[in-house]
């Protein structure tokens, strides 16, 4: 990770010359004490903090819960002041909190647009970070064996940084994980002894496996008009798949009830997932009508889908200030 010291000495030199702006800090162990900044050393990577209590605190940077720093800073640093915006983006980037900072690059240059440059420059630095740091979430998560989470973070880094070097390494990983993920979330139904449900399902699972396998390679593509074609179809066979087991339960509904929810759930939740792709590969062309409209077919499965409903928050915070995706 980049210092955070030359941001964050230019973020005080913006913040502590205009009135103090009553807060509370939270250090690392938990501490909370309220009051105000009043000065950044950045030669100490000590922040100077007045508390409400009268007491002076000398607070170096290590010590501090960088989220609750980069609250305090944030709520000093007006959206109008665009060389502000500028290094507060820098900071919360250099403190991985990537799509805060893609926030305040925006904010930046929306308030000056002679920044842009700048703001391009630090933007690239943003994605190469944000690549390398989705990498080693990943590689943790196979260390510990959990490959559905590796999979899930090697997704978001090839939907989210298209393009990137970060995301072509992730298209390669994808072969790791991948076939082996899948086939843990329908072992269920695939391993049932009962041949009448797998002759009934037969063509739903045709339809499943054809799903999987367009999602695969539409995230191993170079992205554009045919990653989109083939999500868009992976998609359709999707449909297709629940089709055939509200057909089998229909003419079945003894006995089955339970793993078939189970099996209708994994589907719907495969779909979702190529809805947010799609979401993402939109986004990141600031077609924002056309990525809200996906995450809000995703909704129409689940309405407390989390990532869903995130990503419609940010969706529609992007469109309504003019603001730029990754």
């Amino acid at each position: 990770m980049r210092s955070l010291v030359p941001a964050l000495a230019l973020v005080a030199a913006v913040l502590f010359c205009a009135p103090a702006h009553a807060d509370s800090i939270r250090l690392k162990d938990g501490t909370r004490i309220a009051g105000h900044a009043t000065k950044y050393d950045d030669s100490k990577s000590v922040l100077s903090w007045k508390g409400d209590d009268g007491k002076s605190y000398e607070l170096k940077l290590d010590d501090l819960d960088k989220r609750s720093t980069y609250s305090v800073l944030k709520s000093q640093v007006p959206n109008d002041n665009g060389k502000g915006q500028l290094q507060l983006a820098n900071f919360t980037r250099d403190i991985e909190l990537f799509a805060h900072a893609v926030r305040h690059y925006g904010y930046a240059e929306k308030a000056d647009p002679s920044l842009k440059p700048e703001v391009d420059k630090q933007m690239a630095i943003l994605r190469t970070q944000a690549g390398q740091w989705g990498l080693r979430q990943a590689k943790a998560a196979a260390d510990k064996g959990d490959k559905k989470r590796a999979l899930e973070w090697l997704e978001k880094i090839i939907t989210k940084l298209p393009g990137e070097p970060e995301a072509a390494t992730a298209q390669q990983l994808l072969d790791n994980y991948y076939a082996s993920v899948k086939a843990e979330q329908t072992k269920e139904v695939d391993n049932a002894p009962d041949e009448k449900l797998k002759a009934g399902l037969a063509k739903g699972k045709k339809s499943y496996d054809s799903m999987l396998e367009r999602n695969k390679k539409a995230l191993q593509s170079k992205g554009g008009s045919a990653a989109i074609k083939g999500w868009e179809d992976a998609v359709k066979d999707g449909q297709k798949t629940l089709e055939e087991i509200d057909k089998f339960e229909k003419a079945n509904p003894e006995g089955y009830t339970e793993l078939l929810a189970g099996y209708r759930k994994t589907v719907n939740d495969q779909i979702i997932e190529i809805h947010m792709h799609l979401a993402s590969q939109y986004a990141t062309r600031s077609s924002y009508n056309d990525a809200l409209s996906q995450v809000n077919k995703a909704l129409a499965i689940d309405a407390q889908n989390a990532e869903a409903l995130a990503m419609r928050a940010r969706i529609q915070d992007a469109a309504s200030r003019g603001l730029r995706w990754l």
